[in-house]
């Protein structure tokens, strides 16, 4: 029977596609010089993102600005970003945790990535 996403689920394919095209393009041979190669990258990202990824949808990408900051941005004359408040229930790529700690979960030493 057919359901939504979970949380975890949306960030394990998240994150596994972003380790498939690490490892993509470490393993291209067309253009040997690097900065071609993280261009490369940084192009499947956002295409990752843009949705132009067969098995995923495009992802929003929203700032989230510590509560504090629009407060303290002002007190300094400095421009802030509006914060945006997500439904309770949303299913975002972040979900309240910190990705960069998450990383290696799906990665190469996990048996995602061969």
């Amino acid at each position: 029977m057919s359901r939504e996403y979970t949380q975890k689920e949306v960030q394990e394919k998240f994150l596994s596609h972003c380790w498939m095209m690490v490892k993509y393009w470490a393993r291209e041979k067309r253009e040997p010089k690097a900065e071609d190669k993280l261009e490369g990258l940084m192009h499947s990202f956002l295409s990752l993102l843009d949705g132009c990824v067969m098995e995923m949808p495009a992802f929003e990408i929203i700032p989230k600005p510590h509560p504090t900051d629009k407060e303290f941005h002002i007190s300094e004359g400095s421009n802030y970003y509006k914060p945006f408040d997500l439904p309770e229930d949303a299913v975002t790529v972040h979900g309240n945790d910190i990705l960069n700690d998450m990383m290696h979960q799906f990665g190469r030493d996990n048996g995602y990535i061969k």
